[in-house]
C-alpha cells in the first residue's frame, strides 16, 4: 500500500516538472470540481510499475492505462496484480474497494535500463492554459532527463530496472500535458503505450520527445495528443477541466439590488469566499447589509472577497467541524442577525449501491454537527432572526452515487425543522436549490454563474422581509 501524502506529490511534481495546480496548490484544486489536490496520473503508473518489484532490466513494451476517477491527495493507495490469458499484466489502483486506475501492460528483459539526461529542475510557470480552438494544430517537443536520486525515493525497485528512456518518456508526458498541452487543469483519461516489439528499451540515449495534437473533441472537451521518441509511441487522451467560474461581479450585483433593501442586517456567510457564499455576500453587501465572510481555506479569496465589497465587510478562519474558540469569540461579538450557511465538504460520485459511513460522517459534521454548534453559539449572542440553509434538488432526484451526501443533507434540513419550532420568532429557509454554477458543478454546467442571481436573490428577498 502506498500513501501519497504532500511531501511525496511535491516531491513528484519536482521530479517530473508537472507543477499543475489541480495537483499541487491546494487554494486552487480546492476551487476544481474534486476540491482538492489530485495525484498525478503518472504517478500512479510509475507506482504500479514499482509495485511489481521486477529484479531484472525490463522496458514497457504495450502499456493501456485507464483513469477511472481521480485519486485525491492523501488517499491510501493499494496495487493488485492479475495474470491475463495473452500473458500480459493487469494492475488495479484502488483505494478502499474502489478501482480508480485500471492499467494492463507488458513488459521485456532488456540488456540494461541505459541513461538520459541528468536535469534537476524544471520550469515552474503554470500559466499555461490553451483552449480547445488554439490545439487543433498544436505541436511541440520537449526533452528526455531524469533526476537519479530523486527517482529512487520515490520508486525505489524500478530504479535499477526500468529501461531510463521509458523512465523519463512517462515523466515528459505528464509535464507535456500538465504545463505545456494543454496545460492547466488538464487531466489524463487514458494512456496508451506501444513499442517495436524486439527493440532493446535501453538502446540509444535519446533526447528529445515529440508531441502533435491528433485530435479534439469539442462535446467532451478531450483532446488526443501523439508523443513519440525512437521506437516508442504514446497516445494520451486527456480531458481539459474548466478553470473555476467566477460569479457575478459588485457592479453588475448593485443594479439589482437597492441600496437599502439589507441596511439593519449583520449577515454571517458561512463559506463566503467562493461560489455561492461569496454571490449571497455580494448580494447582501450591496443592499446596505454588515457582512462577516467565513473560510476554511483560502485565506486570499476571503479578503479579495471582503476587500471588493467594501463597508467594512471581514473575515474570519473557521472550520465548522472543528471550529476554534477565538474565531467562535469573533462571530460572539459580531452579533449576527443573519447566518447564510453554505459550507460543504466535497461532492463525488461514489459508485452505485454502496454505503461509506467515513463520507457519510463527513457530511454529519458539516450539516449537522458543524451547523448545530454555529446556530448554538450564534442563539447566545441575543441578535439572530434568520437562517438560510441551502439544500438542494438532488434529494428529490436521488441520483445513483450519492446517498451519503443526501441523507446527511436531508439530516441538516431536519436539524433546522427542528430550530424552527424550537425558536419559532426566528426564519429558517430550507431551499432545495436547483443545479447552479458553482467550482464542483463547472464540469457538467459550464462556468457562466449569471444565472445564479436570478435564484439566489428572490431567496434572500422572502427571508429578509
Amino acid at each position: 500500500m502506498l500513501l501519497i501524502d504532500a511531501s511525496r506529490q511535491s516531491a513528484f511534481a519536482v521530479l517530473s516538472g508537472d507543477f499543475n495546480p489541480l495537483h499541487v496548490d491546494a487554494d486552487q484544486a480546492r476551487r476544481s470540481q474534486f476540491g482538492g489536490c489530485v495525484v498525478h496520473g503518472v504517478h500512479l503508473v510509475l507506482a504500479a510499475l514499482d509495485s511489481l518489484k521486477l529484479d531484472w532490466p525490463f522496458t514497457v513494451v504495450r502499456l493501456d492505462a485507464q483513469f477511472r476517477s481521480a485519486v485525491m491527495l492523501g488517499e491510501l493507495v493499494s496495487f493488485t496484480h492479475e495474470s491475463l490469458a495473452d500473458g500480459s499484466l493487469r494492475i488495479a489502483v484502488t483505494v478502499g474497494s474502489q478501482v480508480r486506475t485500471s492499467i494492463t501492460l507488458e513488459v521485456e528483459q532488456i540488456l540494461s535500463i541505459g541513461t538520459v539526461a541528468e536535469r534537476t529542475e524544471w520550469p515552474t510557470d503554470v500559466s499555461v492554459r490553451l483552449g480547445l480552438d488554439q490545439l487543433v494544430s498544436f505541436s511541440g517537443s520537449d526533452q528526455l532527463a531524469i533526476t537519479e536520486d530523486a527517482f529512487a525515493v520515490l520508486f525505489p525497485s524500478i530504479a535499477t530496472t526500468l529501461s531510463r528512456t521509458d523512465a523519463a518518456a512517462l515523466l515528459a508526458t505528464t509535464r507535456v500535458v500538465g504545463m505545456q498541452c494543454p496545460g492547466q487543469w488538464a487531466l489524463f483519461r487514458r494512456l496508451i503505450w506501444q513499442r517495436s516489439r524486439g527493440v532493446d528499451g535501453a538502446g540509444t540515449p535519446a533526447e528529445v520527445i515529440g508531441y502533435h495534437i491528433s485530435g479534439v473533441d469539442k462535446r467532451f472537451a478531450m483532446l488526443t495528443l501523439e508523443l513519440n521518441v525512437g521506437c516508442l509511441a504514446i497516445r494520451a487522451e486527456v480531458i481539459l477541466r474548466e478553470a473555476p467560474p467566477t460569479q457575478i461581479d459588485l457592479s453588475a450585483v448593485r443594479s439589482r439590488v437597492r441600496p437599502d433593501e439589507f441596511k439593519g442586517v449583520r449577515a454571517l456567510i458561512v463559506g463566503g469566499s467562493r461560489g455561492l457564499g461569496e454571490l449571497t455576500a455580494k448580494l447582501l453587501a450591496a443592499g446596505g447589509a454588515d457582512v462577516l465572510i467565513t473560510y476554511r481555506t483560502g485565506a486570499e479569496d476571503a479578503v479579495r472577497v471582503a476587500v471588493g465589497l467594501g463597508n467594512g465587510a471581514r473575515t474570519v478562519q473557521f472550520d465548522v467541524g472543528a471550529p476554534d474558540p477565538a474565531a467562535l469569540g469573533q462571530i460572539v461579538e459580531f452579533a449576527p442577525t443573519h447566518i447564510s450557511y453554505f459550507a460543504t465538504p466535497v461532492i463525488a460520485k461514489r459508485p452505485p449501491n454502496s454505503w461509506d459511513p467515513t463520507t457519510f460522517l463527513r457530511f454529519i459534521d458539516v450539516y449537522v454537527l458543524g451547523l448545530s454548534q454555529l446556530l448554538s453559539i450564534a442563539h447566545s449572542a441575543g441578535s439572530l432572526k434568520s437562517l438560510f440553509f441551502p439544500s438542494s434538488t438532488f434529494i428529490d432526484e436521488a441520483p445513483l452515487g450519492f446517498a451519503e451526501y443526501i441523507a446527511a443533507k436531508t439530516a441538516g434540513e431536519a436539524l433546522c425543522a427542528a430550530w424552527q419550532r424550537v425558536h419559532p420568532v426566528q426564519r429558517v429557509v430550507m431551499e432545495r436549490l436547483p443545479p447552479l454554477v458553482t467550482d464542483q458543478t463547472a464540469a457538467r454546467l459550464g462556468t457562466d454563474a449569471i444565472g445564479n442571481l436570478d435564484v439566489m436573490l428572490p431567496v434572500l428577498r422572502r427571508i429578509m422581509c
